[in-house]
């Protein structure tokens, strides 16, 4: 008997317990999501909302808050972009309508020429092998010839972390942006011995050479244009007048230099020696930041009158290695009379503007440069190796006269500054030679002969010197290459020659039968179909110069349904509505 009730105390005593085991467990289920919920683990609909596009705007908002930014916000079709200040820096944010990551942008944080792009990805790499989430990118601006540099790093936030980790976000870019300034100023000194020898380098100046074509396909614009050139020391006033007068035909009477420490009188015998940086610069330094020369002078031809040229000498600043300032040269017109007639050329005010660079550099610095690309090109053409050669190597691989080819290779890089004036020194120079070799080159070295013929033509149109373009570039027209024949239509253009339009149709008829001759090739028919624009454009251009708008509006109009041409037939038929308007009596 009490085996049996000791049996059934047992029996009822794990069936207790196991009931209290199943309500237990019953609790516990029933209080999941609310601990879930607690957590921040829940996975409910709406804790899907929270990593939605407007939740994360919020979430990033009140972060910033924390950190004493304020965003400002903008859409970008379904993107968000948030713009604000930190510490200084400029930074960009990008949420995507489908994505839980925020993108912080910490853009043109740095910016140097592009001649040290091989210097920028090299150390681009390097940062992104050990930056982690972070990484550094670079993009060229070809308008400019600089390379840019840019942080960015893809975050996820919760409410929790969010002030945190975009603090800790801000601080790695900061450091790495100081770390990259920091080996990019080590290593630029041993860079610039071995200057674009890459093929995205080269392909970022023939970039920057298109674009300096189109920036001479102008628009007509009401007032005087704006025209600069960038130039290099040592600039004498004979060596200025040389390319924008007629120096042999001057004979100086008075050279002053008026300042605010008083009127100094040069030499006359001196005064074409004199060099213009003297008037702002001292032992490497500005020691004023304007001054005015004034010369008096006559010219052989015109003995009886004087005539007077001023020009204004500015500082502009110090960029890198080099003092800049500006030169604006007037030719003041004579007054009418018994031997000056209105349209005589002596009563047409000239006025020129140029950009000088006072390089602090050695010129022994520039030679060697030189010396190392001329030896490693001549050294890759023994070895076969002549396909790996950059523009400026290619330019001087054959040339054997090591002058000549420090000529070449010192106006290409000069041409690419857009420091036209400077490079017509070395590219003259170079000319000189090749001409008297011509019959005795290869066709490749012709090849050169005629680059240095496109760059000597180019810099002269820049200054705005149209006959001394013209023959230049007319040489270059029996290689048929886009970019030289564009350069020579935009001369003739820019000068208002009476053969544009003849030359224009004539290239046009030819260029509508290439067309038609390479349908089944895309690239080769876009390259066509690009000179045609251009073509088309220059073609309106000199129909409103020569006031002849009823053809320049109907060749417009057609225009307007082209997408390469509309913005342009829409500003060019505004300018000959603002012509018409002017001249119709009121």
């Amino acid at each position: 008997m009490n085996m049996i009730l000791t049996d059934i105390s047992f029996l009822t005593f794990y069936q207790v317990l196991g009931w209290a085991v199943v309500i237990i467990a019953i609790a516990i289920v029933t209080q999941i999501p609310a601990l879930r919920k607690k957590m921040g683990w829940s996975k409910d609909k709406k804790d899907n909302d929270d990593l939605s596009q407007s939740n994360s705007k919020a979430i990033v908002t009140e972060a910033l808050k924390n950190l004493n930014c304020t965003v400002a916000w903008e859409k970008d079709e379904t993107d968000l972009i948030g713009k604000y200040d930190y510490q200084s820096g400029h930074f960009r944010l990008r949420i995507k309508s489908e994505s839980a990551y925020i993108q912080v942008s910490y853009l043109f944080f740095f910016e140097t020429a592009v001649e040290h792009i091989a210097l920028v990805r090299s150390l681009c790499n390097q940062c992104n092998l050990n930056a982690g989430g972070l990484r550094m990118v670079y993009t060229i601006n070809a308008e400019q010839g600089v390379t840019d540099v840019h942080l960015i790093v893809g975050l996820m936030l919760s409410e929790r972390q969010a002030t945190k980790a975009l603090q800790h976000a801000m601080a790695e870019i900061f450091s790495w942006q100081n770390t990259f300034i920091k080996h990019f100023g080590e290593e630029v000194k041993d860079n610039e011995k071995s200057p674009l020898m890459d093929v995205e380098s080269d392909h970022a100046l023939y970039r920057r050479e298109l674009y300096l074509l189109r920036e001479q396909e102008i628009l007509h614009q009401m007032g005087q244009e704006d025209w600069r050139q960038d130039v290099e020391r040592p600039m004498t006033l004979g060596r200025l007048l040389h390319t924008l007068l007629e120096p042999n035909s001057i004979s100086p009477a008075c050279l002053t230099l008026e300042a605010r420490d008083g009127v100094t009188e040069i030499d006359k015998s001196q005064s074409m020696d004199y060099d213009l940086a003297n008037a702002l610069i001292a032992d490497g330094h500005f020691v004023r930041d304007e001054a005015t020369l004034r010369l008096a002078f006559y010219e052989t031809r015109r003995p009886e009158h004087r005539r007077h040229l001023l020009i204004d000498a500015r500082r502009e600043g110090v960029v890198s290695h080099s003092l800049y300032y500006r030169l604006t040269v007037t030719l003041i017109p004579l007054s009418l009379g018994k031997t000056v007639e209105a349209a005589s050329i002596e009563h047409r005010p000239e006025v020129w503007s140029v950009l000088v660079a006072y390089d602090l550099t050695a010129p022994e610095q520039r030679l060697s440069e030189f010396r190392y690309m001329w030896k490693e090109a001549l050294e890759k053409e023994k070895q076969g190796y002549g396909d790996d050669l950059t523009d400026e190597q290619r330019l001087i691989s054959e040339c054997m006269d090591p002058q000549t080819g420090y000529n070449l290779y010192r106006g290409r890089m000069l041409f690419s500054q857009k420091r036209y004036l400077e490079a017509l020194q070395y590219l003259e120079n170079a000319f000189v030679v090749l001409h008297r070799q011509y019959h005795k080159m290869k066709p490749s070295a012709r090849e050169k002969f005629f680059s240095v013929c496109y760059f000597t033509g180019f810099c002269y149109s820049e200054l705005h010197l149209y006959k001394q373009a013209h023959y230049y570039l007319e040489m270059t027209l029996p290689l048929r290459r886009v970019t030289y024949t564009e350069e020579y239509i935009n001369t003739l253009v820019n000068s208002r020659d009476f053969r544009a339009i003849d030359v224009i149709d004539n290239l046009l008829i030819e260029m509508q039968n290439a067309q038609a001759a390479v349908d089944d090739e895309e690239e080769a028919q876009g390259h066509v179909m690009g000179f045609i624009n251009f073509l088309k454009r220059r073609k309106a251009y000199v129909y409103i110069e020569f006031e002849r708008y009823d053809e320049a509006e109907k060749l417009l109009r057609k225009m307007l349904d082209e997408p390469e041409n509309s913005d342009f037939a829409i500003s060019e038929l505004a300018y000959i509505q603002k012509l018409r308007d002017r001249n119709t009596p009121s």
